[in-house]
């Protein structure tokens, strides 16, 4: 039996390729259990693509790729892209695929650097920093900013929301909560998740 894959020990020292590679070997098929409940590692490449191809047989959709049970209202609204099958999840794909071709994204290289330029600038003046806080986190919020054309003075809050959603805590901004209720509260099941839909719905509201 190897490591346990859902257990967040089991990634301290970085990716476990050892693990992956012996379970490609031994059980690339493997039954697991997670908090009493079985699930399936599926692990080789050729499996995955069979897996990922076959939505009627593997549904992301009917109980979406959580390791628990949720209801149905849980599913509907805390559901991602990764959380759909054809034809929905092609429609989605297809909403944000003309932003991301290859010449898209070499348009945004320019701004992506004066970005990374102005945060290094920060830290070197700053001289002892935290590179996650300083300019691992920032830098992406910052250059989705720029590419949605949200607010520059918006950013640092965005930046606290996306750490929060990601890394949980808290000590979450007040905006962060607003006035909810339990189900606009489980999208990512983080009330961070809830002050950047808020956010989103205001902008577009102003536009």
């Amino acid at each position: 039996m190897t490591a346990d894959i859902t257990d967040p020990d089991t990634y301290e020292q970085g990716i476990p390729h050892d693990t992956f590679a012996a379970m490609r070997r031994t059980e690339p098929i493997a039954l697991r259990m997670y908090e009493g409940r079985p699930y399936w590692a599926v692990t080789r490449y050729a499996d995955l693509v069979t897996v990922t191809r076959d939505s009627e047989t593997f549904s992301s959709a009917t109980g979406m790729t959580n390791l628990w049970d949720l209801p149905q209202e849980a599913m509907d609204a805390r559901r991602s892209i990764i959380d759909t099958d054809p034809p929905e999840h092609v429609r989605l794909r297809k909403l944000g695929i003309p932003a991301f071709t290859g010449r898209k994204v070499r348009n945004y290289e320019e701004a992506t650097r004066a970005i990374a330029a102005e945060l290094l600038d920060e830290a070197i003046t700053a001289r002892d920093v935290d590179i996650v806080p300083a300019i691992a986190a920032p830098l992406p919020i910052r250059v989705i900013v720029d590419i949605l054309g949200v607010p520059k003075d918006d950013a640092d809050y965005l930046v606290e929301l996306s750490d929060h959603l990601v890394s949980g805590g808290e000590n979450l901004s007040p905006n962060a909560y607003g006035n909810t209720t339990p189900l606009e509260l489980l999208p990512f099941n983080s009330p961070a998740a809830f002050g950047l839909f808020e956010y989103g719905r205001k902008l577009g509201e102003e536009r």
